[in-house]
């Protein structure tokens, strides 16, 4: 599903309580049923798409789970959207209850925190990387660990030497205050052999190297970051590799295939 019929559907769950990326695929599942063709992960880039035309706002929340989490909401140009079209029927507020389910009212952070420090221009790539924090504990660490840090991480859509789908880049700038990092993804390769789990775990693994980078203050240079994992990293054809890493990669397919 796909669309104008997804965006409708999407813009629907949202008109009662803000909810998170789940629960509106759970809303959208439980209203169409078996017509419902779409994964989680397909609702994601859509959201992303109502965000950037101003129909959907999105917020990370804390509960009463140890989890941040992004909510949704329709704005005022998303419910006009919405009423403006004669084939949404009203069903009341549909999904209320569900918006609770961290066992207790959602409490928005402030505006200086709306930004994620994991970030994508792609709608694609951006839709996963919240659906991995999303589904693997382990995944939502590492991207709450970099937000500690005074790193950002930009994941990128990108081409890797050695066939990897995805590589940290040894470059780094500063910027405000920021160290800014780039991951390189080949999305290309989903769905040419890569599962979606695949990916995200990939992903993970990179987002680990990022932190080890970003775990040491004085990396500010290529040139450092290069000499460090000459003396941290296993080496193997001019690429390098960390236990940590690894690790952190399985450790989110696991979680990912439960």
């Amino acid at each position: 599903m796909t669309g104008q019929p997804l965006e409708r559907t999407i813009l629907q769950s949202l008109r009662g309580t803000p909810l998170h990326g789940y629960d509106i695929y759970r809303s959208i599942a439980q209203r169409l049923g078996d017509a419902h063709d779409g994964s989680q992960g397909s609702i994601y880039p859509e959201l992303y798409r109502l965000e950037s035309q101003g129909l959907v706002s999105a917020r990370w929340a804390c509960c009463a789970t140890d989890r941040r989490t992004r909510y949704y909401a329709l704005t005022p140009a998303g419910r006009t959207r919405l009423y403006q079209d004669p084939r949404a029927p009203w069903h009341g507020t549909a999904g209320a209850a569900s918006a609770l389910a961290c066992g207790m009212a959602v409490s928005l952070g402030a505006a200086g925190d709306d930004m994620p420090r994991v970030r994508s221009t792609s709608p694609v790539i951006a839709g996963l990387i919240e659906e991995g924090a999303g589904r693997s504990r382990t995944f939502r660490h590492l991207v709450d660990t970099i937000a500690g840090t005074d790193g950002i991480v930009y994941v990128e859509t990108g081409q890797c030497r050695h066939s990897v789908r995805s590589c940290l880049s040894l470059s780094v700038t500063r910027a405000g205050g920021f160290r800014i990092l780039r991951i390189l993804v080949d999305t290309g390769s989903i769905g040419r052999g890569t599962s979606t789990n695949d990916f995200i775990s990939s992903l993970g693994h990179e987002l680990r190297h990022a932190i080890e980078v970003l775990e040491v203050p004085s990396l500010d240079t290529t040139q450092k970051i290069y000499l460090f994992y000459v003396r941290e990293a296993a080496t193997r054809n001019d690429s390098f590799e960390t236990i940590a890493a690894i690790g952190a990669g399985n450790q989110i397919r696991k979680e990912l295939a439960r």
